[in-house]
């Protein structure tokens, strides 16, 4: 198969948006946008998100103990755009608070978050999965931003 039919096929399927977030080794705060993302475990609560090894922020994800999940609300688009830019401060603007339990930057008003303990790695092509484990989390009854065939719904 020819990748961009399988980006197409893939395309078809909505998901919400996140923002995956953290620090780095000097402790500045990270963040992306990622669809990649997905519950994996109940016992033990566990989670994971895909980063492309060519993503701009791979090594920090890489090098960092913990990650948070914050998935976006309806009304955060301008977040999910603001995050997927390249060479500016992601953080410029944005309001959050660094969680309780790992120090992750937790952004404002997002649907929902989990604050993870980094528990496992694997390369899977161009990718690198990478496993958390649940420590902490909330949620509102926000509805949440969702993605399809390219677009914003």
């Amino acid at each position: 198969m020819e990748k961009q039919t399988f980006r197409e096929i893939a395309g078809t399927y909505p998901t919400g948006v996140t923002v995956i977030t953290g620090t780095n080794a000097e402790g500045r705060p990270v963040g992306m946008t990622a669809n990649s993302f997905t519950t994996l475990s109940l016992s033990p609560l566990l989670v994971m998100f895909a980063i492309d090894k060519s993503a701009s922020l791979f090594s920090d994800f890489m090098e960092s103990p913990s990650f948070a999940v914050n998935i976006l609300a309806s009304q955060q688009e301008h977040l999910s755009r603001q995050f997927s830019k390249k060479n500016v401060d992601r953080f410029e603007g944005v309001a959050y608070k660094k969680s309780d339990m790992t120090g992750c930057p937790i952004l404002e008003d997002v649907v929902s978050y989990f604050d993870c303990r980094i528990v496992d790695r694997h390369e899977a092509g161009d990718h690198v999965i990478v496993i958390g484990e649940v420590l902490d989390g909330a949620r509102s009854d926000q509805t949440p931003l969702i993605f399809c065939q390219g677009r914003y719904l």
